[in-house]
């Protein structure tokens, strides 16, 4: 009986075992699930940014030359006007960050690592649009610091809101708010009712994110030359925005594409950390959104030539000296006309 007892004690043992693997499997599960589901929410927001982003991507560049908010079209709204809403969308997706995939990792820093690859393709979108936006106004690439101080101040401002008393302090070593006259047990309540929680954007994403831009300076390229048509080939200073737009893509592209090859080595940390394959893809992609730009540039500065000859010859022309071409045509005129003279007066003698 003793030993028909301790089966059985053994068997309830293994099923509590068992059972509580499966809730922790189930557990997993779930949350994968919600992280893929609003990676797939944050990316389609950040489609539609970038979407905007190109239909006033000449008015920013533009902006961005002459340093002022002002826009030549008046049709569309001012850079500044779509920038602000522009601002407002990617303010709305980093709170949809913070407050649906933070507190999935908030845990611990295992579940970050673990859960990587269900929220990774959103952070990514996230980033490609948000580095788009810095271009566009700064013809340059955003720093890894800035991007995460952009999640940092949305954080402290969800937190600010779900506060009672908005006597804050700040912490300068993580960017999160706190206010060091309540205690631990209302900083960890004022936590829990923002409903958010700190992302650390992790450096592959942001490297495989500026990758994608790539992509997307090359339409922006391309689009630049199908829109300017002939004439624009001509404009010079702020009215070539369009014709120089190539070209500074190109440089940038090129600078970008230098440091991302550091990065396709087997030894670098990101590689290592997320898969060499996926780099390799994105240095191809990369490479033909470059050679697409390389012939964008090539046909501009064939149409600049041959627009730019006849403008040449046109000028040579004005340079000459016309009195001076009709008295030599005078001349000539009254030389013919005494050798004819000459001629016939020699005939009748």
């Amino acid at each position: 009986g003793e030993r028909k007892e301790a089966v059985v004690f053994g068997l309830e043992s293994n099923r509590v075992v068992f059972d509580s693997v499966r809730e922790e499997l189930e557990k997993g599960t779930k949350r994968r699930e919600r992280l893929v589901q609003a990676s797939r929410d944050i990316t389609m927001a950040s489609k539609h940014v970038i979407f905007e982003l190109h239909r006033i991507s000449f008015d920013l560049l533009r902006a961005s030359r002459r340093r002022d908010q002002t826009c030549s079209s008046s049709s569309l709204p001012s850079p500044a006007q779509i920038a602000s809403c522009v601002d407002e969308r990617l303010s709305q997706i980093a709170d949809t960050i913070l407050q649906r995939i933070g507190p999935e990792l908030a845990s611990n820093h295992t579940d970050a690592v673990q859960f990587h690859r269900s929220y990774s393709p959103g952070i990514q979108e996230f980033l490609e649009a948000l580095l788009l936006r810095f271009f566009l106004q700064n013809t340059s690439l955003m720093p890894l610091q800035k991007a995460q101080k952009f999640l940092d101040d949305r954080l402290n401002q969800l937190l600010l809101t779900a506060r009672k008393q908005p006597n804050v302090d700040s912490d300068d070593n993580d960017g999160i708010v706190f206010d060091h006259s309540d205690d631990h047990a209302a900083q960890v309540d004022t936590i829990a009712r923002s409903n958010a929680a700190r992302v650390t954007i992790n450096i592959a994403d942001f490297i495989l994110g500026a990758a994608d831009v790539s992509g997307e300076l090359m339409r922006i390229a391309v689009a630049s030359v199908t829109q300017l048509g002939a004439d624009a080939a001509s404009d010079d200073g702020d009215d070539g925005c369009k014709s120089n737009t190539p070209q500074e893509i190109l440089s940038f592209l090129r600078e970008l594409r230098l440091h991302f090859g550091s990065y396709t080595r087997p030894n670098s940390v990101p590689t290592a950390s997320f898969g060499r394959s996926e780099f390799s893809s994105k240095a191809e992609e990369m490479q033909r959104s470059i050679e697409k730009v390389e012939r964008v540039c090539y046909a501009l500065s064939i149409q600049k030539s041959e627009l730019l000859l006849p403008l040449q010859q046109h000028s040579a022309l004005s340079t000459i000296d016309h009195a001076a071409v009709k008295d030599q045509l005078k001349r000539l005129v009254d030389d013919q006309l005494h050798q004819q003279q000459s001629a016939s007066h020699q005939v009748e003698m």
